[in-house]
């Protein structure tokens, strides 16, 4: 298991890692992380291309990076038959 602070500046031997983890499992998890919206979208760039801000997304993060997920803005969660 690689341990992994998001915090912090990561190597090319890092990031060769998560996305190998990426590819495998298509889920990776990062465990007792506390990272600020810029952190998070700094740590986005390690894992390009980036797909944009796709029309009708709710973006909370930035226009930049589309926003797929099962929030809204607030944050929260849309109802199970929510069809946004």
């Amino acid at each position: 298991m690689l341990q992994v602070d998001l915090i912090l500046s990561l190597s090319t031997d890092t990031v060769n890692a998560i996305e190998a983890g990426m590819n495998r499992y298509a889920v990776v998890v990062f465990r007792d992380q506390t990272i600020c919206v810029d952190q998070q979208l700094q740590f986005s760039w390690y894992c390009e291309p980036i797909e944009s801000s796709i029309s009708g997304t709710i973006t909370r993060l930035s226009a930049n990076f589309a926003d797929v997920s099962n929030l809204g803005q607030n944050p929260n969660i849309y109802a199970r038959d929510d069809r946004r």
